[in-house]
């Protein structure tokens, strides 16, 4: 595995990470009170997917880091 791959794959985690934190400061902002309730309950299931990839991508990380 080359370095190149492993620091693509930690810039995806990072850019997940980040658009997660948004997500979730919206979604517990008072900005989102007003979102039609299955609009709202979609973004909760995506950020519950998000969580799921980041958690992948940490553990493909981890792999590839002990591997080397």
């Amino acid at each position: 595995m080359t370095d190149g791959w492993l620091d693509r794959l930690k810039a995806e985690r990072d850019e997940v990470n980040e658009k997660l934190f948004k997500l979730e400061g919206f979604l517990y902002s008072d900005e989102s009170v007003g979102l039609p309730g299955p609009d709202r309950f979609l973004l909760t299931i995506q950020a519950d997917v998000m969580h799921a990839y980041e958690e992948i991508l940490c553990a493909r990380i981890r792999r590839a880091e002990v591997s080397e």
